[in-house]
């Protein structure tokens, strides 16, 4: 059992650097005195492009290639559909009004938001500890991207706690600490389904989940960017997202040959 688990530590500490890495965004943001929104817009435009890059180029063709087009395609799809069946359970909307009644004097709207910034960082961890699991070197290419999109994404979620509470000092440690969520959503996986992440069962899950960050980035992050930034900004934002990945990736691809 000892040796099974062993197996986990570098895909941990894989999920640990990418976490990391929000920090960066947090600092960058942290020294803009006065941020606007439409940073936020254009930030949230790079962290989709890239997240989307790495799971349609990377992981999804390397689970294609292992149980087949069919299998993969299919657990990928159900991924985009579940967190969409979760807002219509857990309705976002009344979620806001019920903030926004509860007497505290921040926007609901606002404070949904940063949750599902920080919500957002659950799925990375679990993306980059599977695709490890299932590849240590698509794993590695993984972590790179979400650590890419974890810089734009600390920027983003420091600037929009800072317009929540005015507080330069607590946006950036709320947007730093965001990071951890990674890991330990990494650990919490490996706790609870490790003996399970093996074979079919790993390679299924990994297409679900990267399904789940599709929707993050088209459902989630893209309609929060248009609330706060301009539409050139923000496809020019995809643009520099989407490019940071897939130029990382082809120079990784041609390192290991």
């Amino acid at each position: 059992m000892t040796s099974e688990y062993e197996k986990i530590i570098f895909p941990l500490f894989l999920t640990v650097l990418a976490g990391l890495t929000t920090l960066f965004g947090s600092i960058i943001a942290h020294f803009i005195k006065s941020p606007r929104y439409t940073y936020l817009g254009f930030a949230l435009g790079c962290s989709a492009g890239g997240i989307l890059s790495v799971t349609m180029v990377e992981v999804l063709s390397k689970i294609v290639s292992l149980i087949g087009i069919y299998k993969a395609n299919f657990a990928f799809i159900i991924g985009m559909l579940f967190p969409l069946l979760l807002t219509f359970i857990f309705k976002p909307e009344v979620i806001e009004k019920k903030i926004a009644d509860s007497g505290i004097t921040i926007l609901g709207k606002d404070v949904v938001t940063t949750i599902g910034l920080i919500v957002h960082n659950i799925p990375e961890g679990l993306i980059v500890l599977l695709a490890t699991l299932v590849s240590v070197e698509t794993g590695i290419l993984v972590a790179i991207a979400v650590a890419m999109h974890n810089i734009p994404q600390g920027f983003s979620l420091s600037i929009s706690t800072f317009y929540i509470t005015h507080d330069t000092k607590r946006a950036f440690l709320y947007s730093s600490l965001s990071g951890f969520i990674e890991p330990i959503s990494a650990s919490v996986a490996v706790l609870l389904f490790f003996p399970f992440l093996t074979g079919l069962n790993l390679n299924l899950l990994l297409a679900f989940i990267s399904g789940v960050m599709v929707y993050v980035s088209l459902g989630d992050l893209i309609p929060v960017a248009h609330k706060y930034g301009g539409g050139r900004g923000i496809f020019m934002g995809i643009i520099v997202g989407m490019s940071i990945i897939i130029f990382s990736l082809t120079i990784l691809h041609l390192l290991r040959g």
